[in-house]
């Protein structure tokens, strides 16, 4: 694998990145319904970009912008999802839309979530084992019953999840579809051969990978009325505790696989670490600017823990950015 350290190795992974970046920026054009908000600026883009190429820089370049388009269909399907959608038929309808196109159905004509999904699913086909391919569409189908789940949650006026359940609803961090798609473009054949080992790993991964966006978006999350582990009305070191637990349990079953040179559990790896310093001092999104979106804020609420501006139930009050050594 490619040496990303030292400073030519980093210049040769920021050289990736700016090549992932603007495939990334040419492939948000494409859809600019989907990706046309202010939330996906171009700090957004060049952080995806610069995950993607330091996380898995042994990838030829055109690989790593499949990676790459893979995050980014994440994050527009969680906005959508998350804050663009109205009722609870709208978000059905994205749920089962996305997810025959991942499982091969085509796009409708002039529908941007589904065109953006199924050009993914195209430019995996031809590198992947049918397997894996099924294994992918799962990932995508279970991402997007967790985030249908995590809509219900925020809009009825029930009790929120227990930290538990909330933790068992993983899948709505949208790990695997980046992932599984790395597994494809990078050695198939290899994780077809550990799978047994790799996917309890990659979903240990996920759980880890939720619970540190949370803690690098929980300010993000208050103020657009999202549901967070850190604001179920649970101690914030309980919450703390169960992300570290997580992440160690993810570097456990990684490192193995790790040392036996598997690419694709290195590049989890690499992303779990990345996540570990991002989030410590900040998170992805852009501030939301399109005239055509309110703010939650502004709109009537439904939700069960609306509350005026303030740390969170069980929170200190702190700046998230102040929480670096949490990660550790």
């Amino acid at each position: 694998m490619m040496d990303s350290t030292g400073t030519e190795g980093a210049g040769r992974t920021c050289a990736s990145a700016t090549l992932v970046l603007r495939d990334l920026q040419a492939y948000a054009s494409q859809f600019p319904q989907l990706y046309g908000n202010n939330v996906f600026d171009a700090a957004l883009l060049a952080s995806l970009a610069h995950l993607t190429a330091f996380s898995c820089p042994w990838l030829a370049p055109k690989r790593q912008q499949i990676v790459g388009r893979a995050a980014l269909w994440t994050f527009g399907v969680d906005f959508a999802i998350d804050y663009q959608a109205r009722s609870e038929e709208e978000v059905d309808s994205i749920v089962d839309r996305c997810t025959t196109a991942a499982a091969g159905a085509p796009p409708r004509r002039g529908d941007e979530l589904m065109g953006a999904i199924a050009e993914i699913r195209d430019a995996l086909t031809p590198f992947g084992c049918p397997e894996l391919l099924a294994l992918w569409a799962d990932g995508v189908s279970r991402s997007l019953d967790a985030q249908r789940r995590e809509w219900e949650w925020k809009t009825s006026r029930c009790v929120l999840p227990t930290l538990d359940e909330y933790i068992q609803n993983a899948d709505s961090a949208n790990a695997m579809v980046v992932l599984v798609a790395e597994w494809i473009l990078d050695d198939p054949v290899g994780a077809m051969h550990h799978r047994d080992a790799l996917v309890p790993a990659a979903r240990a991964f996920q759980t880890a990978s939720l619970l540190l966006n949370d803690l690098g978006s929980r300010q993000r999350d208050e103020e657009w009325g999202d549901v967070n582990g850190f604001m179920l009305g649970v101690e914030a070191v309980a919450v703390t505790d169960r992300m570290r637990a997580a992440a160690r349990e993810a570097d456990d079953a990684l490192r193995p696989l790790r040392q036996l040179g598997l690419g694709p559990a290195e590049h989890a790896g690499r992303v779990l670490e990345f996540a570990r310093g991002y989030y410590s001092f900040t998170d992805f999104w852009g501030e939301l600017g399109h005239p055509a979106v309110r703010r939650r804020a502004d709109r009537p609420s439904t939700r069960a823990y609306d509350r005026p501006p303030g740390p969170a139930p069980g929170g200190t009050g702190r700046d998230y950015r102040s929480m670096g050594g949490e990660l550790d």
